[in-house]
């Protein structure tokens, strides 16, 4: 019950780092909206689902370049999220 109403020495910190977090997330979850889709499936087959870019090329039938290139794309649109309001 302390813990409820009491947070422990350092819970305030630790709530700000978790609305940071989830302020950060959610404007890397704006920036994939925004991606055209190829674009934004390349990076969640790549990031989220682990797929080789090599599988992926296959996947969407293009080359392994191309898919390099939509993710460098993808990742300088995640960058810029982060970066906004000091992120």
């Amino acid at each position: 019950m302390r813990e409820v109403c009491c947070p422990p020495p350092g819970g305030r910190a630790r709530h700000e780092e978790i609305l940071q977090a989830i302020e950060l997330l959610e404007r890397i979850d704006q920036a994939l909206s925004r991606m055209k889709p190829r674009v934004r499936e390349t990076f969640i087959l790549r990031h989220l689902d682990g797929l080789a870019q090599d599988d992926i090329a296959r996947h969407h039938g293009i080359s392994v370049r191309t898919v390099q290139a939509d993710l460098v794309e993808a990742m300088l649109a995640c960058d810029a999220a982060m970066e906004v309001n000091g992120g």
